[in-house]
């Protein structure tokens, strides 16, 4: 940041003035692992477990199923405190029982959860994509298996072919057919 002072006092005000305010708000942005978890609905409900002790009750998550055929649903926090999803409790992270706000969860599936509004979503050929706030840019959703869990990850760009953003696995104890690739899961 210290760096980048010099080159703003070089800038014609009002070209200085909006990059400032938009570094700003890229730090005040919490990382993608504060933004983004992992959700699952079984027969109790559906649990988001997510790097983020702070969130609140009603605050919206969009659930993202991106295996085919992809789908989004809008969900908000029903409480807070919870264990959170089972597959992901070893992995330090904080849970919260989630209510559908529009469309259908499936069962036992693992979720990509985005906390907050702003985020836009689409769906094109078979892949959703997200535009993150303060991120720019369209980001590509995946989830593939592994022997025995489901990693979910955000792409730069489309998947499997920009820098990986975001990265979750969620234990199932099963046997499955692996479907990673190798950039998916390192």
């Amino acid at each position: 940041m210290e760096a980048i002072r010099p080159v703003i006092r070089l800038l014609p005000a009002s070209t200085a003035l909006i990059l400032g305010l938009w570094i700003a708000n890229a730090q005040s942005l919490p990382p993608l692992t504060a933004r983004v978890g992992v959700a699952v609905k079984s027969a109790t409900g559906i649990c988001l477990s997510i790097g983020n002790g702070q969130l609140s009750e009603k605050q919206a998550v969009t659930l993202v199923d991106p295996s085919k055929p992809p789908s989004v649903i809008q969900a908000e926090i029903a409480s807070t405190g919870v264990a959170g999803c089972p597959g992901a409790r070893e992995q330090g992270l904080s849970g919260y029982s989630l209510r559908v706000v529009k469309g259908e969860a499936p069962d036992f599936t693992p979720l990509i959860g985005v906390v907050g509004r702003g985020d836009k979503f689409k769906t094109q050929r078979g892949v959703v994509s997200v535009q993150l706030s303060g991120a720019g840019g369209w980001h590509g959703m995946r989830s593939c298996t592994s022997t025995d869990g489901v990693h979910l990850t955000i792409w730069q760009g489309k998947p499997l072919s920009g820098a990986r953003l975001w990265h979750q696995y969620y234990y199932l104890n099963q046997d499955l057919q692996q479907t990673c690739k190798d950039r998916d899961t390192q």
